[in-house]
Parts: C-alpha cells; structure tokens; sequence
C-alpha cells in the first residue's frame, strides 16, 4: 500500500518533516549510522519532484522503527545546576552582619553551599575587596565616625575583697566619610570591636596610660579578638578592609590610648580604678560581668586611685559609683587638666579649666555646686574604711569626634 501526498500548496513539506520532527531530530546529535540514515532521508526529499511524490509505507515504517537506545547512550548530559539554599542564605547574612544577599549567594554557590566553607569565603573575599577599595577611596577625607570604648577589667579589688585585680580600658576613634555610616549598626560594631581589641592588647606603661599608634604596622597586623568567644579573627587590618567592604566608605583608626595597670605588688601601693561614661552611646555589652564594651560620639575614660590600709575593706559599689560620676563630669563639662592653677601656679593652667576646681554638678544622685576636689576629700573622711587616705584622680581623656587629637 502506498501514501501518495499531493503538493500543491506545501502539504508534503509539512508531512514529511512532521515525521521527522516526530522521531528523528532527537538524533540530529548522534554519530555513525543514525546520522546517514536521516541524511539519506533528506537527499532522498530533495531529488523528488516539488509536485508530487510517493512516501511508502515502508519508509514511515523504517523512520517510526529506528532503534533509539544506542543513540540516547551516547547522547550528553548535563548535572542540574546547584542553586543557592535559601535558608544559608538567611544564616550567612545572620551570623555575617552587613553581608548582601548577592554575596551570600555568590558564596554559597561557590562553596556547593557549604556553610562554612561560604563564610571563610566570604571573609577572604571581603579582605580582599575591602583593601581594593581603601586604595580608591585613599584621597578622601572622613570627618564623621564614632568613639569607641572597653573596660575590661576595671582594677580595684574582687567582690569578697580578697585579691586586687589588674586595670585596662582601651579607647579609639573610627572615622568614616557620612553621618549614614557612622549610624550604621556594623560601623558601631567594628568600632567596639576594636577597642575591645586594642584594650585586650594593650602593656602596661610606665605611669598606666599608654598611647598607641593608629597607623603602625604592628597595630594593623595584630589579632582581632572576638569579644563573646575570645577567639581571633584575622587581622585589625582585615577587619577595616571588610568594614570597606561591607559599608563602601573610606574608615580610618584615627587614634587609640589604653589605661593599664598591674595589680599593686605590695599593701603600700595605690590601688587603681577606671571608670567610663559615653554620651548617648549605643546599647552597653558586656560578654562578661566586669567588662563594659560601648560606642558613642563623646566619651571619657578617668583613673582614680587609693591607698587602702591593711585589714580594711573597701566598698566597691561606692567606688564604682563615683567613678561614674567622674566620668559624666568630665564628658559634660570638657575640663582640660586635673589640677588648676593654684595647684601648680607655674605650670599655665587655668583653674575654669581644671576638674578638681568644677563645681560637681554631675555628681550621681547628689549635684552641688561644691568643688570636685572639696566633694572627694569629704567623701573620703566620710569613709572610715579608707583610715584618713584621700581617693585621687590620677588622669583622664575625654574625646568626641571629630576634634583635633591632643595629648592632655
């Protein structure tokens, strides 16, 4: 039995590779004999007249019948492409604070989304593009930011007064180019990071204050200290480079200082303390119950001390809580010295300027307009514990963005 089409307004065209199109363009990528075998069809369609021609059944049969499992074999195949998981790309952004959900991906993606195998890539990533960046940005100025402050262990003795523990408190200034960035939560939290950082660093000075240099080398190559796990997290370096990263802005350390003092080897040696106050700072952190990490555009950190003689007891609520009205004083009041002129008549100081001679306007609880210096002595006869020995002031350093650095 034959088939015989008529082409007179293009049905063999369109019957003759609707077979095709049926069964054998599947193969158009296979090898050997299945590729003659279709060629041979298409020749064979070719030399026919453009009028009419016979299809047989036997060729319909011949191109339904062809055996397609030896090509499928051979026929190549692709593995389905790995999509980024959804749910690590919450966590990734979660536990890397400021990371954009397209490097999240891009992370994931290249990592088969392995979790943490993304975050180290990530982390390499951001140090490396952030150092890119800070060369770009090299040429502009920053005049924003924040201060950032850390007390670690703030001196003095333990709770049952048995054993005196060491003082150190760090502080820095972290600078960026707009008040957007310096809001930004991450800005913040790289600011106390460092200064939780640079206090854990920190070695004693000769007189426990002890000034660091923000550009050295030594600085920007030592390790940065996770506050909550006391682990390391590359370099003070690295850190600033993924700020960079993340934040898109130049970020400059501008300075850093650190109070540190050993605990006094000897009864007949000053004890120290330090106290902190940050004006309108950000929520207080404290991975420990001594230590005291926060940011703000003011800060101020003041050591005080005393002589505590043998067999007494201090109070160290009432220490700590002077303490903190020191530093307000200092934060609201911006004195420049300790002492005033009619301490040190030669020295050019001005009494207005010097804390000692401020009315203690800031004290907690207790505002008067009697002298800072009056307020200490008389709390200090008040106190029987102390046997006549007055508290002292023995330094402080109140910052606020921005301003020109000065050694006071």
């Amino acid at each position: 039995m034959e088939i015989v089409l008529e082409d007179k307004d293009g049905v063999v065209l369109i019957a003759y590779f609707a077979v095709l199109a049926g069964r054998c363009m599947q193969r158009l990528r296979l090898w050997d004999s299945d590729t003659r075998r279709v060629s041979d069809h298409v020749r064979v369609f070719q030399k026919s007249s453009i009028h009419s021609f016979s299809l047989t059944r036997t060729m319909i049969r011949s191109l339904l019948r062809t055996p397609c499992s030896r090509s499928l074999s051979r026929s190549y195949s692709t593995p389905a492409p790995v999509t980024a998981s959804i749910k690590l790309i919450a966590e990734i952004r979660k536990r890397m604070e400021g990371t954009s959900m397209v490097q999240a991906r891009k992370a994931l993606l290249a990592t088969s989304n392995d979790l943490e195998s993304a975050l180290q890539w990530l982390e390499s990533d951001m140090a490396a593009s952030g150092k890119a960046k800070s060369l770009k940005l090299a040429d502009r100025s920053t005049g924003e930011g924040t201060i950032g402050l850390a007390v670690l262990s703030p001196g003095g003795w333990d709770i049952e007064g048995k054993q005196r523990r060491p003082m150190r408190a760090a502080m820095v200034e972290l600078n960026c180019e707009t008040d957007f960035v310096a809001r930004n939560e991450v800005f913040g939290s790289l600011c106390r990071d460092l200064s939780y950082t640079i206090a854990f660093h920190a070695e004693s000075g000769p007189t426990g204050k002890h000034w660091i240099l923000p550009k050295s080398e030594e600085l920007m190559d030592a390790p940065m200290i996770d506050m909550h796990g006391g682990e390391t997290t590359g370099t003070i370096g690295d850190a600033i480079s993924k700020g960079v990263a993340k934040l898109g802005e130049k970020i400059s350390l501008v300075r850093a200082m650190t109070f540190v003092s050993e605990p006094p080897a000897t009864l007949k040696e000053l004890v120290p303390y330090v106290s902190s106050y940050v004006q309108q700072g950000s929520k207080i952190q404290s991975p420990s119950p001594l230590v005291h990490v926060q940011s703000g555009r003011i800060a101020s950190l003041v050591s005080y001390s005393l002589l505590l003689p043998p067999g007494k007891k201090t109070n160290e609520a009432e220490l700590r809580d002077l303490g903190k009205s020191l530093a307000m004083q200092i934060t609201g009041f911006n004195p420049q010295n300790v002492v005033g002129a009619r301490d040190f008549p030669d020295q050019g100081f001005e009494d207005s300027e010097a804390l000692l001679h401020q009315p203690f306007r800031m004290r907690a609880g207790a505002p008067t307009e009697d002298s800072v210096g009056k307020v200490l002595r008389d709390w200090s006869k008040e106190r029987a514990w102390l046997g006549g020995k007055e508290l002292r002031v023995s330094g402080f350093r109140r910052w606020a963005v921005g301003e020109e650095a000065r050694d006071t």
